[in-house]
């Protein structure tokens, strides 16, 4: 488990490794949605993970329903870097 993020309370970052794990099963399986990449995007955003934030982001921003949101995400960490 990697360092907990500032200003999460405890228990939500055990909780955010749960989904990233249910996530990556689900690319595992072969789901492509978009929303799975947005996701397994956003709470790599909120750790260390950040290269892998930005992979599942990219894939995320093609589509049109998550192009705004993805864009955002991906400036927000690119101005943390």
């Amino acid at each position: 488990s990697g360092p907990r993020p500032e200003g999460d309370p405890p228990g939500e970052v055990e909780q955010h490794a749960e989904a990233v794990e249910e996530l990556e099963k689900a690319i595992e399986a072969g789901f492509k949605d978009p929303a799975i990449y947005y996701n397994l995007g956003f709470l790599r955003s909120k750790t260390d993970r950040v290269e892998s934030a930005l992979r599942n982001l990219q894939i995320a921003v093609k589509n049109d329903a998550y192009i705004i949101g993805a864009r955002l995400l991906m400036g927000q960490i690119e101005r943390q870097m």
